[in-house]
């Protein structure tokens, strides 16, 4: 679960310009783990 906040903190800095694609990723990303 830890590694997972970091891959999105990772991600979120990547895209920082755009938030509402970065809420769209977090949530893609949780529906697959889950």
């Amino acid at each position: 679960m830890t590694e997972l906040i970091k891959i999105i903190e990772r991600r979120r800095y990547l895209i920082c310009d755009s938030e509402s694609f970065f809420e769209m990723e977090a949530i893609n990303v949780i529906n697959r783990v889950l």
